[in-house]
């Protein structure tokens, strides 16, 4: 065989072997990522000022009035006025896609120191705080900020909003 066939097959072989490379490695466009089907859950934290020893609840209600609920359950006997939910009543389940049995919001907390976990991130709530017998302690309403505290930006992660301080009167 000459040494220009010999030089040939060798640039051929070497050619093919970059383009296998090239097909394995991923060279050949943008790498791809691989998300996990993972659900996250977002947080909300809620910081009350002033007299927070008699508060025993706080809800979040979202635009579409979707409200939270903690464990206990204390039940308002005093709707939400928020021009921000149209007055609905927190105590009266919204007509959600989901179960009626499961709330995408829940709420924890005691004190001064409230925070909601919810697998959504609503751009503006209502948030209100509750005494022992289910009377209004203060409300606000406000857009909610959210940033990523893990996760990548290809894929998501969980997110916080907040503190969202509650003045209490």
């Amino acid at each position: 065989m000459s040494n220009s066939a010999n030089r040939s097959r060798k640039a051929l072989v070497a050619l093919v072997g970059v383009v296998v490379a090239a097909a394995i490695s991923g060279c050949s466009g943008a790498p791809a990522i691989i998300c996990s089907a993972v659900g996250y859950i977002n947080t909300l934290s809620v910081q009350l000022t002033g007299d927070a020893g008699q508060i025993t609840e706080v809800r979040l209600c979202d635009l579409g009035g979707v409200c939270s609920e903690n464990d206990h359950g204390v039940q308002p006997i005093q709707a939400s006025q928020s021009p921000l939910v149209g007055g609905v009543d927190p105590t009266v389940r919204s007509s959600a896609p989901w179960s009626r049995d499961f709330l995408p919001y829940t709420a924890s907390g005691s004190g001064k120191s409230w925070s909601v976990q919810m697998p959504t991130q609503p751009e503006q709530g209502s948030i209100t705080a509750y005494y022992a017998d289910g009377s209004v302690a203060a409300e606000v309403t406000t857009g909610l900020v959210w940033e990523h505290v893990e996760g990548t930006t290809e894929c998501g992660g969980p997110v916080e909003a907040g503190p969202i301080v509650l003045p209490l009167t």
